[in-house]
């Protein structure tokens, strides 16, 4: 494939995707749990989060393949052992992400329009993406972009509306939002594992190492500039919603940020965050069934998949057969699965995803085989063997305590 793909392109599809439909569907949840320190839960998930990125960024470096976890797993993990199940397991995530999306956009806008069927509510949702994957990945990024710039745009106007705007005629007062009697630990502990879930989408970027003009840069930096912007962006909605709507109220709704646009400036702005919000999951389709595709093509090159997968067209310039065989298994599971069961499997299947890649470049680093930046374990810094980050033992700990938590096993 044709590398095309600049820092830009990489820096918007991470913030598009992280983005996507993460805060405007789980800001409740970490409110409920978070409440007036909500700002906090978001912090420290972030933080995890960033742990976890460094891990894929080291290992990117080294692998440089748009197969990715596929590479780290078997040749980090496994010495290549258990290659199918492997390779069946990490389709099956992004399959199962991409069928949670399309089920939560069809359930939003049948209730809009209820007298359109479902099903080409469905099939419209699915073909429309597929087809712009297929046409060139320069489009699917430049959509994005402008989808990216949208939903970011949305929320950076809400931040100015509520801390440099005149709500009920006065300025809005910073320094009342963390004001409460006491601060509940556990429930912003338990938010930021909430929070965890809305930062998702850093880890697939590596894939777009064969898209990528000179990918070992341009894809670390994009993966962790766009996840530093979005944790600034996560802190500053949840300090203006908590301000607008307070705490209470903000936990108990499913769509604070409509509401808080509500009191700002009227109910008339409702269909327009509707509008942004659809647009929102829709560009986080779109960029699911890229990355997912690029993940086909890249395992097929290692002769694991069949070898039509790792074609690419030459009109287009993309694997056309990775793409279509995503979508169409994405819509037979739609008709057969509902959106709790996706979503629970999509969440535990990708906690276990960030254990191995943090298990993978703590292994790999200790056998000298990838170097790692940052902080080290070993009493000699130049003797690779034995090197160990702190960001990737914290990145495995955490991981595996969220896993064991979501499996209820502590």
């Amino acid at each position: 494939m044709e590398k095309i793909l600049k820092l830009y392109d990489i820096y918007f599809i991470g913030l598009g995707y992280i983005v996507g439909a993460g805060i405007y569907s789980l800001l409740y949840l970490t409110t409920k749990h978070g409440k007036n320190y909500t700002w906090l839960s978001f912090l420290i998930g972030g933080i995890i989060s960033i742990f976890t990125a460094l891990s894929y960024s080291d290992l990117s470096n080294h692998f440089d393949s748009s197969s990715s976890e596929y590479d780290y797993i078997t040749i980090g993990l496994t010495n290549n052992r258990f290659k199918k199940i492997i390779a069946y397991g990490l389709i099956g995530i992004g399959i199962l992400m991409l069928v949670t999306l399309c089920l939560a956009f069809s359930n939003i806008l049948k209730k809009l329009f209820k007298h359109t069927s479902y099903n080409l509510i469905l099939i419209s949702i699915i073909l429309i993406p597929t087809i712009i994957n297929i046409y060139d990945v320069k489009t699917t990024s430049n959509v994005n972009i402008g989808i990216s710039i949208l939903e970011t745009g949305t929320l950076i106007l809400l931040i100015l509306l509520c801390f440099f705007g005149n709500y009920d005629n006065k300025l809005i007062n910073i320094t009342n939002i963390t004001k409460t009697k006491s601060i509940s630990w556990d429930g912003v502990i338990y938010g930021s594992f909430i929070s965890i879930f809305a930062y998702a989408g850093f880890e697939t970027i590596p894939k777009l190492a064969d898209d990528t003009i000179e990918s070992k840069k341009n894809i670390s930096k994009g993966m962790i500039y766009s996840l530093i912007s979005v944790i600034v962006l996560y802190i500053g909605v949840s300090l203006s919603v908590n301000k607008l709507l307070g705490y209470h109220k903000a936990g108990t709704i499913i769509n604070p940020i409509t509401e808080a646009y509500n009191v700002l400036l009227g109910n008339k702005s409702t269909k327009v965050i509707n509008v942004i919000t659809l647009l929102s999951i829709f560009n986080t389709i779109l960029l699911t069934i890229l990355f997912s595709s690029r993940q086909i093509y890249g395992i097929s090159k290692k002769n694991v998949l069949p070898t039509i997968f790792k074609t690419v067209n030459k009109s287009t310039n993309t694997p056309i057969y990775s793409i279509l065989v995503v979508s169409v298994i994405a819509y037979l599971l739609c008709l057969f699965t509902t959106i709790n069961v996706s979503t629970h499997l999509s969440n535990t299947i990708l906690l276990i995803l960030f254990v191995l890649i943090n298990l993978a470049s703590i292994v790999m680093a200790y056998k000298g085989k990838i170097s790692v930046n940052g902080f080290y374990f070993s009493k000699d810094k130049n003797k690779k063997p034995g090197t160990l980050s702190y960001y990737s033992i914290i990145g495995f700990c955490v991981s595996l305590g969220l896993l064991l938590k979501s499996l209820r096993i502590i």
